[in-house]
């Protein structure tokens, strides 16, 4: 177990080498969270002005959809299938594979760091930022436990479909594709 700690803590400060990448992907997470709710915004002016009903959802409830949203997207979103058509095709998955390692453990830990790396550096900015406009919604123990459970459950399958798709890549010449697919 302490192998693949160290496999995750390798892999958390690989991707301190590239500052500006995490600053710039925070700052399109950020566009990116601003549009969706000025969309809102609009759509829910529009059926304001219209007379048309929205169901008792809340554009504050919507907002706070769109900014959870982009949370659980970093989390469920990896690079496992890049990761592993890297390895097939450069032949370093032949030293990886005679290695004394679960490849799979070895894989869901490098995945883990990035995941966390990217939450930590990508999604608390943005809280912070909208947190002060927005304020906090703080949901009930069993809602929150339950979603807990739910976004743990869907880490695990994204890392197990994408794990799948990867392993493809040793019948395929390339499986770039796959990795578009799986992520649209």
């Amino acid at each position: 177990m302490t192998m693949y700690f160290k496999f995750f803590k390798n892999a958390f400060a690989s991707n301190f080498e590239y500052k500006f990448d995490a600053i710039f992907r925070g700052l399109v997470q950020v566009i990116e969270i601003v549009v969706q709710i000025s969309v809102w915004t609009a759509l829910y002016y529009f059926n304001n002005n219209s007379g048309i009903s929205k169901d008792n959802i809340d554009l504050k409830v919507m907002i706070y959809y769109v900014i959870i949203s982009a949370g659980i997207s970093i989390l469920v979103n990896n690079n496992v299938i890049n990761i592993i058509d890297k390895k097939i095709r450069t032949g370093e998955i032949s030293s990886d594979l005679i290695k004394p390692i679960n490849f799979q453990a070895y894989m869901f830990s490098i995945a883990t760091a990035d995941n966390i790396y990217n939450f930590i550096f990508r999604f608390i900015p943005v809280l912070l930022i909208f947190i002060p406009f927005y304020g906090i919604y703080i949901p009930s123990i069993k809602t929150a436990i339950i979603f807990l459970i739910s976004l743990i459950n869907g880490v695990l399958i994204s890392f197990l479909l994408a794990y799948i798709l990867g392993l493809v890549g040793f019948w395929y010449l390339s499986i770039w594709h796959l990795e578009r697919i799986y992520m649209r």
